[in-house]
């Protein structure tokens, strides 16, 4: 059978109240966290000090959940005894409830049997009043009060000192005039046509004399918008379009710009071609307006076949390689090449 060891007893177990065994533990615990904390510690001693402290912190668990249990029996000691107090108060000085209080009283009258029994059941004293004592105090010995001494007697009273010379009347002096601003300045009244000078006969000017003066070259202008109701474009040195816009030069195509010259090829290759393309848009269709005759009432359109583009490419390079495009050589090429 395995050998029981006997637990270990420690100094601080051997506290006689509950508040000294308290005091012993708080103690024993600050001096194990510097022990534990030290690196000089053998095996041993660290399994010793280590096992004290789990013993520690169990009984101060113990000892706190102790002490806390006994304070709320204090404080339900000291509540009960108030309550009892207070009913007892209230029924000796014979207050009258009306018959709608009667529940009132009631309640009163259960509350005082049933705080004088917890009272006679936890034998608390009945006698004294409420709260009259130091909860803390409750098992040590009442210390008598001390005594105040008595505050010295006042000082004889002589004659009263006379009383400060009056001061000088208070002066009522007006304040001193403040610096005025100086008003805003209004803009002047405009005169009334009563205060404005009467018009002498020499001075009498029509309306008409009053008027700006047009200048000599507006007046044949509008004398001339005048006779014909309509007016008169100035004439100027530049060309100018339907609406009366000056046009501007067109820009003149050169010979060296690639562009230029196909341009000039084309046009020259169809300046004498008329005629609509047979794939136009359905807008420019007859048939596509609503006021649109029968098709037989059209007349109809000489179809002009169309012109296949890489021929037409062809075509025009051959007229950028010949120098002169009206020689025979270049005519042969372009009467030998299909359309």
């Amino acid at each position: 059978m395995a050998e029981t060891t006997a637990p270990v007893q420690y100094p601080w177990q051997t506290a006689r109240s509950d508040i000294e065994q308290c005091e012993a533990i708080e103690t024993r615990r600050a001096e194990l966290q510097v022990l534990l904390a030290a690196e000089d510690n053998g095996d041993a001693t660290l399994t010793a000090h280590i096992q004290e402290w789990n013993t520690l912190t169990q009984a101060r668990s113990v000892l706190n959940a102790k002490l806390l249990e006994q304070e709320n029996l204090r404080l339900k000691h000291e509540a009960v005894l108030d309550l009892f107090h207070i009913c007892n108060d209230i029924l000796k000085s014979h207050v009258e409830f009306d018959q709608t209080e009667a529940a009132l009283l009631h309640c009163i009258r259960e509350s005082h049997q049933m705080a004088s029994a917890y009272c006679v059941k936890h034998q608390l004293d009945q006698s004294r009043e409420p709260s009259s004592t130091n909860p803390s105090s409750e098992n040590s010995a009442v210390a008598p009060p001390a005594t105040i001494p008595a505050p010295p007697p006042p000082p004889a009273m002589s004659a009263p000192p006379p009383p400060p010379p009056p001061g000088p009347p208070p002066s009522f002096a007006a304040p001193e005039p403040t610096e005025k601003r100086p008003k805003r300045e209004t803009a002047p009244s405009l005169p009334t046509t009563s205060q404005l000078p009467k018009p002498s006969a020499e001075g009498f000017k029509s309306p008409l004399a009053l008027r700006t003066p047009l200048k000599p070259v507006n007046n044949a202008y509008l004398a001339d918008v005048a006779k014909s109701g309509k007016s008169i474009l100035r004439r100027t040195d530049f060309p100018r379009s339907p609406g009366g816009t000056p046009c501007r030069q067109r820009r003149r195509l050169s010979t060296a710009d690639g562009a230029d010259l196909v341009l000039l090829a084309l046009r020259r290759k169809f300046a004498n071609v008329n005629g609509d393309s047979p794939g136009g848009s359905p807008l420019a269709s007859p048939l596509a307006s609503p006021f649109a005759t029968t098709p037989s009432a059209q007349p109809k359109r000489e179809y002009t076949p169309h012109i296949n583009c890489s021929h037409l490419a062809h075509r025009v390079l051959l007229l950028l390689w010949s120098p002169h495009p009206g020689s025979p050589a270049c005519d042969a090429v372009a009467l030998a090449s299909p359309l």
